[in-house]
């Protein structure tokens, strides 16, 4: 399945506690390196620059950075509705002092200079490249925001055993509040630490002895290796869920249930994917 992401950066100046301008959002280019990270929102440095050359999406860096300030996304997300389209969005935001020089470009990135995960120009409310003369007396206020669509199907297909078939869908929580793990944007974690569980027909269930997750730079991809332990008895499979914060976190839904004999472990592989299309 692929899960898309955009962000958007938010400038305010701000002088004796008066704002003296604000940008509004304004899209960003999110680069190469964020790809190859799969937890590229969590933590890092927020950066200006005077710079104005075009962002390409092979940016490492911001073309001549000026200050750059550590910042962290809040852990939790939050729906957010543009049109039909619901998106979980998570935030960072740094202030700068004691700055002087005309800022036209900002990025987020990571511990070095060249690690730049998002980059754009400063554009004003019309969406036109700008620049903000910034004095050592003002101080400057940067918000990121990351927007990572939650769609009502992640993904659908048709799972085959010995015992029979039935088709499967990954889905948000009906009941989903506060998005995590892959619904916020946590490719390498899609569940957030959570273990998996196997629903069973007679309402109870049974947690896999097996969850572990890898994650492959090369094509963005978590793949997860899950196995639940055989029992004497048959089992009915309904469907699975993480064992805790399961509102939060992708249902997997089987339209038949599948029959798991007495003495046959169940094992299977979970693939997500995050980038550009």
């Amino acid at each position: 399945m692929m899960q898309a992401v955009k962000g958007a950066y938010r400038l305010q100046v701000f002088g004796n506690s008066e704002l003296l301008a604000d940008t509004g959002e304004f899209d960003n280019l999110i680069t190469d390196t964020a790809l190859t990270l799969g937890d590229p929102f969590n933590s890092g440095f927020l950066c200006v620059g005077t710079g104005m050359r075009q962002p390409a999406v092979t940016d490492t860096a911001l073309e001549n950075e000026l200050a750059s300030a550590s910042a962290s996304f809040t852990s939790s997300a939050v729906i957010f509705m543009q049109g039909a389209n619901r998106y979980s969005k998570r935030s960072v935001t740094a202030t700068f002092t004691g700055l002087s020089g005309n800022i036209s470009e900002v990025g987020f990135r990571g511990p070095d200079a060249d690690s730049v995960r998002s980059r754009s120009l400063v554009r004003d409310g019309n969406g036109l490249a700008t620049i903000i003369p910034i004095a050592p007396s003002q101080t400057l206020k940067i918000s990121y925001f990351v927007y990572v669509l939650i769609p009502d199907v992640l993904a659908t297909g048709t799972v085959t055993t010995p015992y029979g078939s039935s088709i499967f869908t990954i889905k948000p929580h009906n009941e989903l509040t506060a998005p995590a793990g892959i619904l916020a944007g946590r490719f390498s974690n899609p569940f957030a630490g959570a273990g998996l569980r196997a629903n069973l027909g007679d309402g109870s269930s049974v947690a896999a002895n097996v969850f572990s997750w890898a994650y492959d730079a090369a094509t963005q991809t978590a793949t997860a290796t899950v196995n639940f332990t055989a029992t004497e008895l048959n089992r009915t499979i309904t469907g699975f869920q993480a064992t805790n914060n399961e509102k939060n976190l992708p249902v997997i839904e089987l339209e038949t249930s599948l029959i798991n004999p007495a003495n046959n472990d169940i094992g299977f592989t979970l693939s997500f994917r995050w980038g550009r299309p």
